[in-house]
């Protein structure tokens, strides 16, 4: 019985070193691959070049059948490396398996290599480049005297054309508005503040935040600095002042 046990061992371990030896690589090895990146999905093949952005998902898919008579399994390895002169690698796989997900975070050129092992041999890798590239965030900054709008200024109702630094005489009784703002550079929002200075008393009034399309009310008559102030990003830009002279 005991003999029995140890010729039954020994067929086991010969029929695994058949298999092994028959389980080569295959030249023909790699499925065809399928890339989808931004919703498409295209055919490619090994050595194929993309440009991607940061922090977008990519999606691989593929395959790999050894050459062999009779059934074997293929182990993937992958690596990532930086395509430079250091080659360093930023991810390893030592179990590969697809689909195959993921998302650079950093600009530069990198190449994503496959390398499928058959009965324990090394097979010819599959490469894939990259060349990343990260949209710089836009800055929100004063744009100076060059931000603010034309300005229109109303008088009762009568529109005029006007610019930093006029001159009105209104009475006390008359509607004074105006209408302009200033634009940030870049996609932000601009936070404007307002002033009225009384140039005699120094008395004045602060408004943290100013539309610029309605009736500005001065408290009396007297002459006036009207002083607005654009914020970008918490960066206080260029003011524009107006002077006013409110009679009775």
């Amino acid at each position: 019985m005991k003999n029995l046990i140890t010729a039954i061992i020994m067929l086991l371990l010969s029929a695994t070193m058949i298999n092994a030896q028959n389980c080569k690589c295959n030249p023909h090895g790699f499925n065809p691959f399928q890339y989808t990146y931004n919703g498409e999905t295209q055919t490619v093949r090994s050595m194929h070049q993309f440009d991607v952005k940061c922090n977008t998902p990519i999606l691989l898919n593929g395959g790999y059948k050894c050459s062999y008579k009779t059934v074997c399994d293929v182990k993937l390895k992958a690596t990532i490396k930086k395509n430079d002169a250091s080659g360093s690698i930023i991810k390893s796989y030592d179990d590969f398996t697809f689909p195959w997900k993921y998302e650079f975070e950093n600009a530069g050129s990198y190449v994503l290599e496959i390398t499928p092992w058959c009965g324990g041999k090394v097979c010819a890798a599959a490469k894939f480049y990259f060349t990343v590239k990260c949209d710089k965030p836009t800055v929100c900054k004063c744009r100076g005297k060059d931000g603010w709008n034309k300005f229109t200024a109303y008088i009762d109702g009568a529109a005029k054309p006007t610019n930093c630094g006029e001159s009105f005489q209104i009475g006390l009784k008359q509607q004074f508005g105006l209408e302009g703002g200033y634009k940030c550079e870049g996609n932000c929002n601009v936070a404007l503040k307002g002033q009225i200075v009384n140039t005699t008393t120094g008395e004045s009034q602060s408004f943290p935040n100013v539309n610029l399309s309605g009736i500005i009310n001065f408290p009396s008559a007297g002459d006036y600095k009207l002083i607005l102030t654009p914020t970008c990003a918490k960066e206080e830009c260029d003011v524009c002042i107006f002077y006013v002279t409110v009679k009775k």
